[in-house]
């Protein structure tokens, strides 16, 4: 009997975690600032939208910009703006001109956290360079990012 119901718990786990990834998960989409119809992303560097499965519009989202500036460390807290589309926000250049930065994005909903690292420069954002964290984005892969980043100019106000 021990042994049956070890393999239900198996299987019942197993399946959970099936489930959970056939449901389509939690993540972070990525947009270009230019491809929205809202007032509100004109000027933007980048948009974020949480998408999946899981409450994802009702995700609370956060941002900051981590930077080197003449070889200091620095973080700024950065104020998303809300666009029309439910659960879609701008991020608008609010760090420092100088220096090499990546913004950080967190979402959270319903106990789920993802998060991306997406590099800036003077072109705007680098999607290609962008990476995606279940959880939170790791301090290494900042780490990285930022001393991998060979442009020494960020996203201008635009």
């Amino acid at each position: 009997m021990s042994r049956f119901k070890n393999s239900l718990m198996t299987a019942c786990a197993a399946g959970l975690f099936c489930a959970d990834l056939l449901a389509g998960g939690f993540f972070l989409t990525l947009g270009n600032p230019v491809a929205s119809h809202d007032p509100k992303a004109q000027g933007a560097v980048l948009l974020v939208r949480p998408d999946g499965c899981h409450n994802a519009v009702g995700a609370k989202v956060e941002g900051t910009a981590e930077g080197i500036v003449g070889g200091v460390r620095r973080s700024v807290t950065l104020d998303l703006t809300p666009l029309a589309a439910a659960g879609t926000y701008a991020v608008m250049h609010q760090w420092p001109a100088e220096g090499t930065w990546v913004v950080r994005l967190t979402a959270r909903s319903d106990g789920r956290i993802t998060s991306a690292l997406v590099p800036v420069d003077a072109d705007g954002f680098r999607r290609e360079s962008a990476k995606r964290f279940p959880g939170e984005a790791p301090a290494d892969a900042l780490d990285a990012m930022l001393h991998g980043t060979t442009s020494g100019q960020v996203a201008a106000s635009r």
